[in-house]
């Protein structure tokens, strides 16, 4: 439940020379922008292709092994498993005596709290200067995290308490498949997470200060007046839990137990999915899964090289800003420029680090990538052409 948020604004005025300034501030922390894109991006890139190396070593040397039985002709070499993990261990949060017997117990723990949100929106004026109005606003709403509002701009009045319990997690120290102990890396990819469902037992187990604070609720307990109507404070504790499972993976075996396989380029894996898996099943859920990633920090590195160009052109759009209309041509102009620039350079990187590690990829991109930086070249031709004329 949200409460219609409380706002405050506030105006500020840049002069013109003070743009400038900051401006330049500004570019300086582009250029460094630049050099730490580059990196990602190229750190990325190797980590993807020795991934994939590594996951290619680990198809080719993988053998799959009953659950039944530990075979020590495998010890040391990289095992495929299917089968059920199961434990007896009784997990229990004895915070709120709570206990159950599964792979993993999770307690959640929100609170109701205030939450500040800002919005801003800058206008150039006549003669280069700037106004920038910035509008706070609260908002109630339900946190796992504790929010500190000592941090807000306008604390006074969206004052949060402290929380007093936090989430936690318990895994199993006694998970097996078969004949087999589960390591803790192993448990924790477990997934199949439910609600545990709290019975009267669970209530009377709870601590006898607890009893009278906490109501039952769908989901757990709530601690608070009406649930219907949260006030700041409020907490809402629910559980759940990780049932014995139905699980594939690939490990390196050790003894009766496991741990991550380490390829020769130094690349640990332990992959582990849900249901009946092959050992090529196991290995292409995790390469789609290789792929996400690497495209996430591409993007990533990507979106930090625009926002570096587009901090090292800004001087030139807050200097043709003494003419508001002249300065939004100037400041689009740049971006589409910073755009194209990184867009030629993310490629190039990308391209060359594919050269180096995968070359029949990497030849084709990298000429992508030169007709890209030759696009930004001749936008900025016509910038410049542009900004000659209007002088």
């Amino acid at each position: 439940m949200i409460i219609m948020p409380s706002s405050f604004t506030e105006v500020t005025n840049t002069g013109y020379a003070s743009r400038i300034k900051n401006a330049v501030v500004g570019g300086v922390v582009g250029v460094v922008l630049i050099p730490v894109s580059l990196m990602l991006l190229w750190m990325n890139e190797g980590n993807s292709a020795k991934s994939h190396a590594g996951l290619s070593e680990l198809s080719k040397l993988a053998v799959t092994v009953p659950a039944d039985r530990v075979d020590v002709e495998n010890e040391g070499k990289p095992v495929h498993l299917t089968g059920k993990a199961t434990t007896e261990e009784v997990l229990k949060d004895e915070r709120f005596q709570v206990s159950a017997t599964a792979l993993r117990l999770t307690t959640r723990v929100e609170m109701f709290q205030w939450r500040e949100s800002e919005t801003t929106e800058t206008k150039t004026t006549a003669g280069g200067g700037e106004k920038t109005v910035t509008t706070y606003e609260y908002e109630k709403a339900w946190s796992l995290q504790p929010i500190d509002s000592s941090l807000f701009r306008h604390p006074e009045g969206h004052e949060n308490p402290p929380m007093p319990y936090e989430s936690a997690e318990l895994l199993t120290k006694e998970a097996t498949v078969g004949a087999f102990r589960l390591n803790e890396d192993l448990v924790r990819q477990i997934g199949g997470e439910i609600p545990l469902e709290l019975t009267v037992d669970h209530r009377a187990a709870l601590p006898e200060e607890m009893r009278e604070g906490l109501k039952d609720s769908d989901s757990g307990y709530y601690q608070g007046e009406d649930p219907s109507v949260p006030a700041v404070g409020d907490l809402r504790i629910a559980f759940s839990v990780v049932p014995p499972a139905l699980i594939s993976f690939i490990a390196k075996q050790q003894g009766d137990t496991f741990e991550a396989f380490v390829a020769r380029n130094g690349k640990r894996f332990s992959p582990l999915r849900m249901g009946e898996l092959s050992i090529e099943g196991v290995i292409a859920a995790e390469r789609s899964d290789l792929k996400i990633l690497t495209w996430i920090l591409r993007l990533v590195g990507l979106i930090l090289m625009v926002i570096g160009f587009a901090m090292i052109f800004k001087p030139l759009a807050v200097v043709s800003s003494f003419l508001p209309f002249l300065g939004d041509i100037v400041a689009a102009g740049t971006f589409v420029m910073a755009i194209l620039i990184s867009l030629g350079l993310s490629l190039t990187t990308i391209a060359v680090a594919w050269v180096f590690y995968r070359p029949l990829v990497g030849i084709p991109l990298l000429l992508v990538a030169v007709a890209f930086l030759m696009m930004a070249l001749r936008k900025m031709g016509k910038a410049k052409k542009l900004r000659v004329a209007t002088a």
